[in-house]
């Protein structure tokens, strides 16, 4: 039962997102006829539907997670390497990708490349506010991986004087999100001036920085997923819509 209330919460939350990140984007793609996207990081496909309003799509990722591509191009590729000429795509587009890639430089480097002059770059990103209230969402995973654990492995957990099992222990730490394992660096790097920060330094110009939601994760939701604290200022999500700095 729990499952399936985490997969309704989840589905909820992209659906309302990804509708809000729409309207942002449709302000700001206001072409004529069919055009080409590229969707990088595309897991299951969810977003794809959304994209297809706005044009063709190629969608890709490291792994294909039952994907199945009816109506649109799926190319199995890490971005940091795109298999795609120079000057490929209208528009590129990521949805809570950028924070699980170490080296984020080269995909950025990879992305000016494909993309034509006059791309518009659009990714949604986690804030630090989604961070904070992920805290209970990371003891509950935490506790529920240690339930589950083989009995034996349990056991063998030993309590000495001087120290404890700290495999054991670290799971109700806090922890960053993605490549980012550390708490507070997490925190600074989810500000959103500092992904501003980030895209401004690596070759892009900001047009717009809009919020999406106020949420908590799907495993433990604290608050409900809402858009009204989020256009109050408080808010887990944002998109970044962007195109390349004139060189």
């Amino acid at each position: 039962m729990a499952g399936a209330l985490e997969k309704l919460h989840r589905e909820r939350k992209r659906k309302a997102e990804m509708e809000i990140a729409l309207r942002h984007l449709e302000n700001h793609v206001p072409w004529a006829g069919k055009k080409r996207i590229l969707e990088f990081g595309s897991g299951g496909g969810y977003q794809i539907p959304y994209l297809r309003r706005l044009g063709d799509v190629v969608a890709s990722d490291i792994y294909q997670s039952g994907i199945s591509p009816d109506g649109f191009d799926f190319v199995l590729c890490d971005i940091r390497k795109a298999p795609f000429d120079s000057g490929s795509f209208d528009l590129v587009f990521a949805n809570h990708v950028l924070e699980h890639i170490p080296d984020v430089m080269n995909a950025f480097s990879e992305l000016r490349r494909i993309g034509k002059d006059g791309c518009i770059y659009a990714f949604t990103v986690p804030t630090n506010v989604w961070l904070w209230l992920s805290l209970p969402a990371q003891v509950y995973n935490g506790a529920r991986k240690l339930f589950n654990m083989n009995p034996a492995r349990r056991n063998a957990v030993k309590v000495r004087a001087d120290t404890v099992e700290i495999k054991t222990w670290r799971r109700f730490l806090p922890r960053g999100h993605g490549w980012q394992k550390g708490f507070f660096d997490c925190m600074e790097s989810f500000r959103v001036e500092s992904w501003r920060s980030l895209f401004e330094q690596n070759g892009f110009k900001v047009i717009e920085a809009a919020p999406l939601l106020l949420y908590s994760p799907s495993e433990f939701p604290v608050i409900p997923t809402t858009r009204f604290f989020a256009e109050k200022g408080i808010y887990s999500s944002a998109i970044f819509i962007m195109r390349k700095q004139a060189a």
